[in-house]
């Protein structure tokens, strides 16, 4: 797999790249007490239950980065099989 396309990025708003021909984007969008964090992805080709549960993992890190948490590796990764066989 490999990187195709250039990034696309409006500053404090949205990153957009594709990968693969398939597109991915995050945006912030400003709420009441803080924003809003959309991802979206389009999995077309690929494995998609690997694919999915590889964005799931990695997600789950955020909300605990954020309050000032970590997640480790091995704890971000204990629910991974059950997410792709899901």
């Amino acid at each position: 797999m490999g990187h195709s396309g250039a990034a696309e990025v409006s500053v404090r708003h949205r990153l957009a790249w594709d990968f693969d021909e398939q597109s991915q984007s995050f945006e912030l969008a400003a709420e009441p007490g803080g924003c809003r964090l959309t991802f979206v992805t389009t999995v077309d080709d690929l494995p998609v239950a690997q694919t999915a549960t590889g964005w799931h993992t990695y997600l789950s890190r955020l909300e605990p980065h954020l309050a000032g948490g970590v997640v480790s590796e091995d704890d971000a990764h204990t629910s991974w099989r059950a997410i792709h066989e899901g």
